[in-house]
């Protein structure tokens, strides 16, 4: 699964290079894959046989010679041309009358022959006799979808069409020669018989469709669905830097086309230089193929996310049925589902065959109900030499009449962000994500993950990705800050800390002490724009309780902002930081009083009512990147070789013990331990998805120390 920033999007050029850019962003590359795998497709309907055989005229579009083939492989068939090389066509000069085939055109020999999908011709008997053919034969008709419930009528004589019952609604209900009949309405519940006629008394033919439509609790709904067809993609897009071959994602909205009852809630969240909108690649070889853009993945841990797709109120189906089309072969996708957009569950499914384009088919049931559900699609294969990027299209998410295989999204300690650690189960510890945008592309982004003590009413952790996209728009703020409550707890869980200095002690080393705010993640690591009087909003919420604690002590502050600022200069990487600032309680003999009954602007050393709040004896930060740190890979498929982790340890004191100094000037080796280490003593399962050995060491030099208190400090 992926471990990247939730979204990568590219800083400015005067920032950076479109080439750094990429790399940054988790790609090996800026320039697209330009090689496309061999595809042939057949891209006319089905007809009937005609005497002027000109018209009896079928397209080919391919990108490698073929020859056409047919089935059933009968005596007779005559086709002008029988190979053709690139988009051409070919033409069905005769054929056995009486007999319906299925015409295709192949690439290559036994088992690495690709075929097309199909065309149907159907033939009479020239004036000897009538013949009729109806596709399908059988049609389970759809609400969400019109224009599934469609019946193709393959004959050369007029026809007439008549329901068995009133409430099952067609049009047209009469035709001469091939044609369509749209099924319009029907009750739910419900089963009917079109019959469709030719000719006339005892010389007539019939055939009978049967169309059944669901009752309303097995009934299929569309809830999303997008062919990426909202408009062609162009094969050249202009940037800062030239023009590339066709758009990254975040470069057009081309294929933004969202449809279904949950689509209007859902956005897009997906990696940067990775993954294009293409044309090139035609999908038509399965039926109802949309034909024009599909995505194309260019890297190991490239992801699209659909967030946020709602479920009708009151809604609660027995299950879900996935479908998307893709050319990849075995092995090359994973698919995730998610019930809030942070624990994701892996969704099983197979790739049936190696063709170039297949459909694939998804079932399953979730273990509790949700108001709304993600997606995830991610290429957890590296492509070899000489390989063809894998294609995604024609993603649709229906409810389902059965339950499938059921998917576990309430625990699911295999599949999480890299920075998260091992969830804690206790009572008085709570967990919630905040997530945002960044400030100059507007893409969603996860923005920080909290792990808060409701008891001490102080956050353990804050675990968030740091990444070049994270920094885009400065860190101009308003004056004054925006400190405020956090809205993702209650009042009586949180400290009441944010407005002014209120935070008090009756004592600290013999005298009464005042405590400071401070941010776990620090301001400074997230783009605040270029609104003095209105940050970002992505700035914004590190000034919520959930990412503040009681900060004061000489020493301390100067090795915190030391630690902030050479991790920022130092550690940041295309392959992004993974980081967690933690507090960690020797002892719980220094509390605090919070402001909760306060007036405005006071402070009192023993406020009666006002919330008594633990005072951290330590703070620490923990990191993991990989050691090249432009690997365009995940952490998931990164081996311990590949990776680095370390832990810094602080007194939150007046006078630091390392330096024995009232003021410390660097951040030295001495501050270090493994993470291991720190887990052992504060408790908690830090990157419980990496490998144990590369928890157990680490070496200074792989973090640019020693970082020097910066001046004003």
């Amino acid at each position: 699964m992926k471990h990247f920033c939730t979204s990568f999007f590219r800083l400015p050029a005067a920032l950076l290079s479109l080439a750094a850019a990429a790399a940054a962003l988790g790609s090996q590359s800026c320039t697209n894959v330009e090689a496309d795998p061999p595809y042939v497709a057949v891209t006319s309907g089905s007809f009937t046989f005609d005497a002027d055989t000109k018209l009896n005229t079928v397209s080919v579009e391919a990108n490698v010679d073929w020859q056409v083939c047919w089935t059933p492989e009968v005596e007779g068939v005559v086709v002008e041309p029988a190979r053709g090389s690139g988009d051409g066509t070919f033409v069905v000069r005769d054929m056995p009358k009486g007999t319906v085939i299925r015409f295709s055109a192949c690439h290559g020999e036994g088992e690495n022959r690709i075929r097309s999908n199909s065309v149907s011709v159907a033939r009479g008997t020239d004036g000897a006799g009538l013949f009729l053919t109806l596709d399908p034969e059988t049609l389970d008709y759809s609400a969400a979808e019109p224009a599934h419930n469609v019946i193709r009528v393959l004959t050369d004589a007029a026809w007439t069409a008549v329901p068995s019952n009133a409430a099952l609604k067609v049009s047209p209900t009469s035709g001469t020669g091939q044609g369509t009949i749209s099924v319009t309405d029907m009750p739910a519940g419900q089963s009917y018989t079109l019959t469709v006629t030719v000719g006339e008394g005892e010389a007539s033919l019939s055939r009978t469709v049967t169309v059944t439509r669901p009752d309303p609790s097995q009934e299929v709904r569309l809830l999303y669905s997008n062919d990426f067809d909202k408009a062609k993609a162009t094969q050249t897009y202009p940037t800062t830097s030239g023009s590339m071959s066709w758009p990254y994602l975040d470069q057009s909205d081309c294929w933004q086309n969202a449809k279904g009852e949950g689509a209007a809630s859902a956005t897009h969240i997906h990696s940067l230089a990775g993954i294009s909108a293409r044309a090139n690649f035609n999908n038509g070889t399965y039926t109802g193929a949309s034909k024009v853009n599909n995505l194309m993945f260019n890297y190991s841990g490239n992801f699209l996310e659909i967030r946020g797709i709602s479920l009708p109120s009151g809604l609660t189906p027995p299950g879900y049925e996935l479908s998307f089309a893709t050319s990849a072969e075995p092995g090359y996708f994973n698919i995730y589902v998610s019930g809030d957009g942070s624990r994701w569950a892996r969704v099983p499914f197979e790739v049936a065959d190696n063709t170039n384009w297949k459909q694939v088919t998804a079932k399953f049931s979730l273990n509790r109900s949700v108001s709304k559900i993600s997606l995830m699609f991610e290429l957890v294969k590296e492509i070899p030499q000489g390989g063809y990027p894998p294609r995604l299209d024609d993603v649709k998410l229906t409810t389902a009449a059965s339950a499938g295989q059921q998917v576990d999204i309430q625990s699911v300690p295999d599949e999480r962000w890299a920075e998260l650690p091992a969830k804690a189960v206790r009572s008085d510890f709570k967990t919630f994500t905040e997530y945002s945008s960044t400030v100059l592309t507007g893409q969603p982004v996860r923005n920080f993950t909290v792990g808060y003590d409701t008891r001490l009413h102080c956050p353990l952790w804050v675990a968030h990705p740091q990444h070049f996209c994270y920094q885009e728009g400065g860190l101009t703020r308003s004056d004054p800050d925006p400190w405020a409550m956090d809205p993702n707890l209650s009042a009586s869980e949180q400290s009441y800390i944010y407005d002014g200095y209120s935070w008090v002690t009756s004592s600290f080393n013999g005298a009464p002490r005042r405590w400071g705010r401070g941010h776990m993640l620090a301001s400074g690591y997230r783009g605040a724009g270029a609104d003095a009087t209105n940050p970002a909003e992505l700035n914004k919420q590190t000034f919520r309780t959930g990412n503040i604690a009681p900060q004061s002590g000489t020493a301390f502050d100067k090795l915190w902002a030391a630690a902030e600022t050479g991790i920022y200069d130092n550690c940041v990487c295309a392959d992004t930081l993974y980081c967690i600032s933690g507090a960690w309680f020797e002892n719980e003999n220094t509390t605090a009083k919070d402001k909760s009954s306060l007036s405005e602007g006071g402070v009192v050393t023993n406020a009666s009512g006002a919330k008594e709040c633990g005072v951290p004896t330590h703070y620490y930060k923990v990191l993991l990147r990989t050691k090249d740190g432009n690997t365009g890979k995940s952490i998931r498929n990164c081996s311990a070789s590949e990776l680095q982790a370390v832990a810094f340890w602080f007194t939150h004191a007046d006078k630091d013990p390392v330096s024995n100094s009232e003021a410390p000037t660097q951040v030295t080796e001495a501050y270090l331990m493994s993470v291991e280490a720190l887990g052992q003593k504060v408790g908690f399962d830090f990157f419980p998805d990496v490998p144990a050995a590369v928890k157990q060491g680490y070496a200074a030099s792989d973090w640019g120390l020693p970082y020097s208190v910066p001046e004003g400090n």
